[in-house]
């Protein structure tokens, strides 16, 4: 069965790969100049110094500076606005800087660090971008074209081995739970609820429990189209991997002609960490009148409150999971990105 590939993740995936070929490709290319004419030199002054701010798209301010020099050369003063090439630091004007360029052609002159060491470090700035973004965005593109079974909800695995005893709080014990005491607190606390633990390997998953049927017509009834889940997997001692999904289904007709739940093939699942919020309370006729016969809110909240009070008791942290990781990475490197780019603006 054909399964649903997550657009989010090829998307960010694709533009990294794309800003890293571009901003890689202009950088090598910088770095790739010929200076090997740019013999002459001169002590030029600085005669101006023009600084042009401006905001982004996300209101931020950016600023560029550009310098204005002034040399002799030739016998004849030559003035180069906005002066081209790689240069460190800020000046003042007035302050003597040195300027590179072709032997009676002053005019093209451009900042001596250029033809000093500059130029080999756009092109080693250009091949680490280009490899660091096209790296990551070829990362997470695999990982989002990677499909994820779109079917209709398929009964949990359950905890098949006997859970030990509550072991008290570990505050109280001294000593941290071991995971199947965890899973031991996490498989009583959800009895007679509409949630259910699930373990395969060595990890456990949380979860709306959509699979059983005696809540399928009242939650159906009353219009639950998300799910969630929380898997955790241990990582060391009194640590575990967290991850959070998010699941969007529909409500089709089954075999027997009731509605039951399908994950849907559109926007069905998102990672990371999950926070949405949706009261279920259900009430249905019964002999004595209207009673209450659902009181949980199953929306994120209610699952992130369950799964934390446990871990409290047992004395685990959680870590994000890998997804969550590269994530984060993302953005940091999409900053990093950000402020390559201002150096650009700086020094070119």
């Amino acid at each position: 069965m054909s399964g649903q590939r997550n657009r989010l993740m090829i998307l960010v995936g694709s533009i990294f790969a794309v800003v890293g070929l571009i901003l890689g490709t202009v950088f090598v290319l910088v770095g790739s100049q010929d200076y090997s004419s740019y013999t002459a030199r001169a002590d030029a002054t600085v005669v101006e110094v023009d600084v042009d701010i401006s905001r982004n798209s996300s209101g931020e301010p950016t600023t560029r500076t550009s310098y204005d020099v002034e040399f002799v050369a030739d016998g004849r003063t030559v003035r180069v606005d906005d002066i081209g090439g790689v240069r460190y630091g800020d000046y003042a004007a007035g302050e003597v800087v040195v300027v590179a360029f072709p032997p009676g052609q002053p005019r093209d002159a451009v900042w001596a660090t250029t033809v000093e060491g500059g130029q080999r470090v756009m092109r080693y700035v250009g091949l680490g971008i280009g490899l660091l973004f096209g790296g990551l965005g070829a990362v997470i593109l695999m990982l989002g074209l990677r499909r994820r079974p779109v079917s209709s909800v398929a009964p949990g695995v359950g905890v098949a081995e006997p859970v030990p005893e509550d072991p008290g709080a570990a505050a109280d014990t001294g000593r941290p739970w071991t995971f199947d005491e965890v899973v031991g607190d996490l498989v009583r606390r959800t009895v007679g609820t509409p949630y259910a633990v699930d373990r395969e390997g060595d990890s456990i998953t949380v979860r709306v429990d959509l699979a059983d049927a005696q809540w399928w017509a009242l939650l159906q009834r009353h219009g639950l189209r998300k799910a969630y889940s929380i898997t955790l997997t241990p990582i060391g001692p009194a640590k575990a991997a967290r991850s959070d999904d998010l699941t969007e289904f529909e409500w089709v007709g089954g075999p027997d002609g009731r509605s039951v739940p399908r994950i849907t093939g559109e926007a069905a699942w998102k990672g990371g960490r999950v926070w949405s919020v949706g009261a279920e309370r259900i009430w249905a006729p019964g002999p004595d009148g209207l009673r209450k016969v659902v009181d949980y809110r199953l929306d994120s909240g209610e699952l992130q409150e369950l799964i934390s009070t446990t871990l409290s008791r047992a004395g685990w942290k959680t870590a994000f999971d890998t997804q969550t990781r590269i994530g984060l990475w993302a953005g940091v490197v999409g900053a990093v990105g950000a402020v390559v780019a201002l150096v650009v603006l700086f020094v070119l």
